[in-house]
């Protein structure tokens, strides 16, 4: 049995709440709330279980409309959402000058990087390097697919979970998840860059504001992996190669 003097000492909003009363009658632990006069061994008190369940997704809509009306503004300002940009976003202006005669030096001047990030993007080796055998090639580039193509991204059960329960993502983007990979099957679900990128939006959103440490680096570690799969696609045309 657990007794508690008010609700709000026990969950942070009504769908927190919801899903720690789920997992309680579950476990076979009763609850009880002396202010409100909340038991869940009594079917009056399961029947505030369940108006506390309508309430909860009401919460839930409001908050991914905010959360989406937030990631909308961000790109209407010209905010990227995904992993921040690197050196690799200029590539092309790197070989352009290399190739006008300008030293490393200068490029990583004139371009504001560090200097040990041009020789990647030139696909070059330096001997020293080399000598001492650390495997440092150029960037891979990004593959490039079609506006709309869906592409790869593996998760693991924690992660789908991450995604499911603790961000405001919709079921745009969750409806996929529910399917459980057969055994032996790698879990791989498929997403549109502009999936991934609303997906990356959320997650990011969820980590910035949970207040549990283990949870806060589970969602930055999940951000990271969706980044990564962002960074080697692109469904946009080179403009080198005009």
């Amino acid at each position: 049995m657990v007794l508690v003097w008010r609700l709000d000492r026990w969950g942070r909003s009504v769908t927190d709440l919801l899903a720690t009363l789920q997992e309680l009658e579950h476990l076979g632990v009763g609850f009880v709330s002396l202010t409100e006069a909340l038991d869940l061994t009594t079917p009056a008190g399961r029947a505030m279980a369940g108006l506390l369940a309508i309430f909860a997704e009401f919460e839930r809509e409001i908050l991914r409309e905010r959360t989406k009306a937030g990631l909308a503004h961000a790109r209407e300002n010209g905010k990227r959402l995904g992993r921040p940009a690197t050196a690799a976003v200029h590539a092309a202006e790197i070989r352009r000058l290399h190739r006008g005669g300008v030293s490393k030096s200068e490029i990583a001047r004139r371009l504001a990087i560090g200097r040990t990030s041009v020789s990647p993007n030139l696909g070059t080796w330096k001997a020293g390097v080399m000598a001492k055998k650390v495997f440092w090639g150029p960037v891979k580039p990004r593959k490039q697919i079609a506006v709309g193509e869906k592409v790869p991204l593996e998760l693991t059960g924690r992660e789908r979970e991450l995604i499911m329960k603790h961000t405001f993502a919709g079921n745009n983007l969750t409806d996929r998840l529910r399917i459980v990979p057969s055994p032996g099957r790698r879990p791989y679900y498929r997403f549109t860059l502009d999936d991934l990128d609303e997906l990356a939006g959320y997650v990011a959103a969820e980590a910035n504001h949970a207040k549990v440490k283990k949870l806060e680096k589970e969602l930055r570690r999940l951000y990271s992996r969706i980044a990564d799969v962002l960074e080697s696609y692109t469904d946009e045309l080179d403009e080198s190669t005009h």
